[in-house]
């Protein structure tokens, strides 16, 4: 097997039952040499901010010399960058290797009477496998979905971090925020805990969760960051954190909530401290200032500046309007938007268009998808609302109507961030947008 037949195998497999519990994700680790055991593993479940604390972690940890493991979902654009090792993708070679194994593993876990393991099984189940033959210190690890049956969930954890909890993927966690609280709480187990400030149902769900599995949680609070100012496209900040006290950074992602994702990120490295491991300052400060996590208020360019972020369920749409109204007061803006069917696309629509002078609606690469037409139907009609199918053109419309001075911003799903940024690149590459 090659990279490009691994790739087809992963991306070919037939949809089957998904979330019904662990045993099938069981079945396939166990006739895989259970890899996962032995490991130490950070686990990261939440609503929003779940790759960007994640990043933060293992970029702190592969700073103070840990050999760290990284795995998230999706990817922008190449599969490989899902699963990393100090900030480098796995290789052609190995991906291809592994998936080779993992097929083979998934016939006898169908010889078992079990469903087809789901595209994220087999991919998790390849990274377990190279997490293993890499010899990691450390693994940070991304929840897929919800927490309690994802197939990450076969891990033990020696610690476990919950991002801000809110409503989305309702119709598999629930459409309360207990329910969608109980799942992310499904990967606290006996390690300590940390999670974001939450809603106080979702926080009584974790509280109880914690006292069940005796995890030490401990829960951040806002006074323990402060926002300084911008110097040029870095926030200055400020954390107090043991055992590092004062924390001054110029952080490198921006967003309001970035600055409640770095502390939560500080904040679990800081338990990793407690019990042993050695993280200095510096590791900590040099983290902060050069972490970089694609379509998260990334941006673009200038006259017109391009940001792009994939903010994908009302919060995350939320938190990106509060930080572009903070960092481009007055600045007139134009949105391409693109959703898919199964999000609030009308609470999602309605946000985006907030201050907006015109919004262009486009379509993500999935069946999943919105059309142009049905998505502007979903936008207040006392704005300018376009049509366009084509990125390029998108592009193009937007930057006439923003001019020089405007800001382009384009969001409302992670899946189209990836041709986006290509498209991007290339008109810098040919002049036409330049830092």
């Amino acid at each position: 097997m090659d990279y490009i037949e691994a790739l087809k195998y992963i991306h070919g497999i037939p949809r089957a039952p998904e979330r019904t519990g662990l045993d099938r994700m069981r079945s396939l680790m166990r006739h895989l040499g259970n890899p996962q055991d032995g490991l130490k593993f950070i686990h990261v479940a939440g609503t929003n901010g779940k790759g960007s604390t994640s990043r933060i972690i293992s970029l702190i940890l592969e700073k103070s010399g840990y050999r760290t493991g990284l795995y998230t979902s999706p990817f922008i654009e190449v599969f490989e960058e899902r699963i990393q090792v100090n900030s480098r993708y796995i290789s052609h070679e190995a991906l291809a290797r592994l998936t080779g194994k993992v097929r083979a593993a998934v016939t006898d876990v169908m010889a078992e009477g079990h469903f087809n393991p789901t595209e994220f099984e087999v991919v998790t189940a390849i990274m377990f496998l190279y997490f293993k033959e890499m010899d990691i210190d450390f693994g940070v690890i991304e929840v897929g979905l919800g927490g309690k049956n994802d197939a990450t969930n076969v891990l033990l954890p020696v610690l476990s971090v919950i991002t801000s909890i809110s409503f989305d993927h309702v119709e598999d966690l629930g459409d309360t925020i207990e329910s969608i609280a109980g799942h992310k709480a499904g990967i606290i187990k006996k390690a300590p805990s940390v999670s974001a400030p939450q809603d106080i149902k979702a926080a009584e769900v974790l509280i109880e969760r914690a006292h069940g599995t005796g995890s030490d949680l401990t829960f951040i609070s806002g006074e323990d960051i402060r926002y300084i100012g911008m110097d040029e496209w870095k926030q200055l900040i400020e954390l107090t954190v043991n055992p590092w006290g004062t924390i001054k950074s110029h952080l490198s992602l921006l967003g309001k909530h970035q600055l409640e994702n770095s502390l939560l990120a500080v904040t679990a490295v800081s338990k990793l401290v407690s019990l042993g491991f050695y993280v200095p300052h510096d590791a900590v400060v040099s983290a902060l200032d050069e972490v970089i996590w694609p379509a998260r208020m990334e941006r673009f360019g200038k006259d017109p500046v391009v940001i792009l972020d994939g903010a994908h369920n009302p919060d995350g749409m939320r938190n990106l309007i509060e930080s572009v109204d903070t960092y481009f007061r007055d600045v007139p803006r134009v949105v391409i938007l693109g959703i898919l069917k199964d999000k609030e696309a009308h609470l999602m629509a309605e946000l985006a268009s907030q201050g907006a002078q015109a919004v262009i609606c486009t379509s993500p690469p999935t069946p999943r998808a919105l059309t142009p037409g049905e998505l502007m139907a979903y936008v207040p009609d006392h704005i300018e609302r376009i049509a366009e199918p084509s990125y390029e053109k998108a592009l193009e419309t937007a930057k006439k109507i923003s001019g020089p001075s405007g800001l382009i911003l384009i969001t409302g799903s992670l899946y189209m961030m990836g041709e986006f940024r290509k498209v991007l690149r290339k008109r810098e590459n040919e002049g036409l947008y330049k830092y």
